[in-house]
Parts: C-alpha cells; structure tokens; sequence
C-alpha cells in the first residue's frame, strides 16, 4: 500500500506577506522622494563649491603668469594691457585655463566651461556673450565686481576701478571674488546692488537661503542674510579695503 505523501510545504508569499512588503516598499518609496530633493540641493551645493575651487585654481595660475587677477576689464588675450572689454572669464577659457567644450547654442558655436555655471541657478542659467568673436564664450552666473577691475569704472566713485588688483596691493585677503549671481553681468556694483532686501541685488540666494562665494584668499563660504546682514559693505567685497 502506498504511504500518504508528506504535506507540501507552501512556496512564494502569502497574501498578508504581499501586503505587508507593498506596504514596506510604498514607505521606503515615500521616504525617497521626501528625501530626493534634498539630496539634489546638496549636490548642487557640492557641485558649486567644487566649481568655485576649479576657478580659484584656474586663477591662481593665471595671476602667477600676468601678475593681476582675472577681471572684467581692457583686456586681450594677446596683449592683457590692450584694450576691448572683455568678462572677467574670457582670457580663463580662451588660453585654456578651464576645460571647455563648444557646444551649440542657438545657433552659435559657444565655449561652455562647466566650472562656470552653477546648477542650483536654475533663473540663470548662463547666456552667450556676443561681443567676441566665435566660438563666443558662454556666460557664467558666477559674477565678480567692479573692485577687481572694470572697463567702465570711475576711480572717484569705486575704489580700484578700472584697473586691475595684483596680489601686492590686496589688504583684504577675505574680500569676495566671485559670488553665486543673479545675472551673467560682467561686474556688478556692490553698494548699488549687494543689499539682500533691493530688488536688483545680483546675488543669487540659491543655496539654502544664501549664496556661495570664492574670497580672494582661496576659501569658499556661504553667504547669507544671517552671517552677513550688511552685505553690500565695502569691507566684504573691496580687496584694498583696510579696518
């Protein structure tokens, strides 16, 4: 006589253990996209820091062999005392201090430098600067003031401009450089347009309420209302400024 065979034990998941890791896995799923954004705010942040140390880089190399910082200025890539306005990244991209690829845009061919533009500026994303010749250069939101140089600067009324700033003249080892900004201007006007409450202020508040800056001693900081509530004080952006 043939012996009963043995109860089969039950294979896959029962009802309840269905539900239960549906139920586990639409948590685990609602947690991530709670999470998500945040996680992309922080590579952006990383993303930013890394561009500013990229360009503090690119510029330290470039003062050691000119002698003055980069800036919006009289500048050719030829002759750095010649004359024709040029932003304060050209001479970077054009004598390839910072990596670029030409891309197309809009119909023109452009140097784009991904050091020169911050992902968490999604209002500026860059645009093309037309008065060069192609490839032109793409614009950063990474924006300099007119402290470091500027072609149309009165001396009388912005220290320092229209001529560039050396290493030896530099008092203000933590004035600003580059900040995180609202616009691709070539250089801004920091007591017309740095308070945080004007409405044309071209700092970018991107970055959790604030904006990452390169100062010109090599540091890259956060910028907020909170840790700099007088922003648009000379002390925080005039390389020469003394206490």
């Amino acid at each position: 006589m043939l012996q009963p065979l043995p109860p089969q034990k039950q294979s896959g998941f029962t009802l309840v253990e269905l539900l239960i890791s549906i139920s586990i896995a639409g948590t685990l799923a609602a947690l991530l996209f709670a999470t998500l954004p945040r996680i992309q705010q922080r590579a952006a942040e990383a993303k930013c820091i890394g561009n500013l140390h990229t360009i503090a880089n690119a510029s330290a190399i470039y003062v050691g062999e000119y002698g003055f910082w980069p800036s919006f200025n009289r500048e050719d890539v030829n002759n750095p005392s010649a004359y024709g306005s040029h932003p304060w990244f050209y001479s970077l991209l054009t004598q390839k201090y910072l990596p670029y690829r030409t891309v197309d845009r809009d119909g023109y061919p452009c140097m784009v430098a991904d050091a020169l533009i911050c992902p968490a500026n999604k209002t500026n994303p860059g645009s093309r600067y037309q008065w060069t010749s192609a490839p032109f250069p793409w614009r950063s939101n990474y924006t300099t003031t007119t402290y470091w140089g500027n072609n149309g600067g009165k001396p009388d009324v912005i220290p320092g401009a229209g001529d560039r700033i050396r290493p030896s003249v530099i008092t203000n080892s933590s004035a600003i450089y580059l900040i995180d900004s609202t616009s691709s201007s070539q250089a801004g006007y920091p007591s017309q347009a740095a308070d945080w409450n004007s409405k044309n202020s071209f700092i970018a508040k991107v970055h959790s309420g604030g904006a990452n800056a390169l100062l010109a001693n090599g540091a890259v900081v956060r910028i907020t209302p909170t840790t700099h509530p007088d922003i648009a004080s000379t002390k925080y952006w005039d390389p020469r400024f003394q206490q």
